[in-house]
């Protein structure tokens, strides 16, 4: 039996939880998935009940909220009977047969999203070290759980994942800004890297979904650059994944922010494969949705030159703030938005 699992605590991002849902039952109409609590508003409450399949259930652990939820809630199921059990964001869109993919690689392996590529600090390995855990391997990537798929053959490492977001270093961390916090302490999916890389787990196996290619990681001026994009004609995605600057929010601050910086980085959105595939699901949302109508006309331009395609639209943008982030020219826009209660990821272009 396969399982999924959803979490969010954060009021105004109740709008990706329902894009996320709607999407995987678009996909698979029997899927059966368990949305742990908090559950912010009534009013997603009501929409939850209305879907066939879908559970709310109690919190998972008593005082971990956010992101540190993830382990918790994938032994949740586990402990339910699970034999495949699968988080994912609810900043994710569905936009293909994943099942089939996390299948044919076998049971015995952890899958795992990849980070995208051009941030910094890329690896297992050294995050394994900077835990204090011995060197096991180097996996090439920084693991991105955006999407976790387990079986109760991975419960040792779901267990020892919960205890290391327990620590009381890395939970002093969370409570500082994420440019201040060390690179294995800015979040769960650090630690679980970290785990990845020891010797303790080094003989796991593990299959990655790739950034660019089964998952489209989308949000902000570089988080689809023009590598992953040239690479799209020849890939299917699996998933899109609104990382960092959600589009619900940037979308939505019309007129409350000004400046070339957010105007670039509203453009971005604008013609993202997030916004893209977001009007796809728009009317099952059970709300209007009204920011996925913004609309400039350097975007309506650029949708135009895309050719209806999603990762065509945004390539001339992608590819002009490569360059001038590669020669030193692009400035660094606001951080926009809280991934967790205390967390805050920067929008700017990530170091190469």
């Amino acid at each position: 039996m396969t399982q999924f699992c959803f979490y969010e605590d954060r009021a105004d991002h109740e709008i990706g939880l329902r894009f996320a849902v709607a999407s995987l039952q678009r996909q698979y109409p029997d899927a059966r998935a368990v949305v742990f609590e908090p559950v912010v508003s009534a009013g997603l409450r009501r929409w939850l009940a209305q879907r066939p399949g879908i559970e709310v259930a109690p919190s998972v652990a008593a005082g971990v909220r956010g992101w540190d939820a993830k382990p918790h809630c994938l032994l949740a199921l586990l402990d339910r009977g699970a034999q495949e059990a699968i988080w994912l964001d609810s900043d994710l869109i569905v936009t293909g047969d994943f099942l089939t993919w996390m299948r044919s690689r076998g049971d015995e392996a952890l899958i795992v999203a990849q980070e995208p590529r051009h941030f910094p600090q890329q690896g297992t390995a050294n995050r394994a070290a900077a835990w204090g855990f011995a060197r096991g391997r180097e996996l090439g990537f920084t693991v991105n759980s955006c999407v976790v798929r387990v079986t109760p053959r991975h419960r040792e490492l779901l267990v020892a994942w919960a205890r290391l977001l327990e620590r009381a270093d890395y939970r002093a961390a969370q409570k500082r800004h994420a440019l201040d916090r060390p690179f294995h302490f800015v979040g769960d999916q650090d630690a679980l890297g970290a785990l990845l890389g020891s010797a303790g787990f080094a003989a796991m196996p593990v299959r990655v979904l790739r950034a660019g290619r089964e998952v489209v990681h989308s949000g902000g001026l570089m988080m689809d650059p023009p590598a992953g994009r040239l690479a799209r004609p020849f890939a299917r995605p699996l998933f899109v994944h609104a990382i960092a600057a959600k589009p619900w929010i940037v979308l939505r601050k019309r007129g409350n922010e000004r400046g070339f910086d957010w105007w670039l980085l509203r453009l971005s959105h604008e013609v993202s494969s997030y916004v893209a595939r977001a009007r796809q699901f728009r009317e099952a949302t059970g709300e209007p949705q009204a920011w996925l109508d913004h609309a400039t006309f350097a975007g309506r331009m650029l949708r135009v030159l895309g050719l209806g395609s999603d990762w065509l639209r945004g390539l001339p943008l992608a590819a002009a703030m490569s360059v001038a982030h590669a020669l030193g020219l692009s400035r660094r826009p606001p951080a926009v938005v809280a991934e967790s209660p205390a967390r805050t990821i920067d929008a700017r272009p990530p170091d190469a």
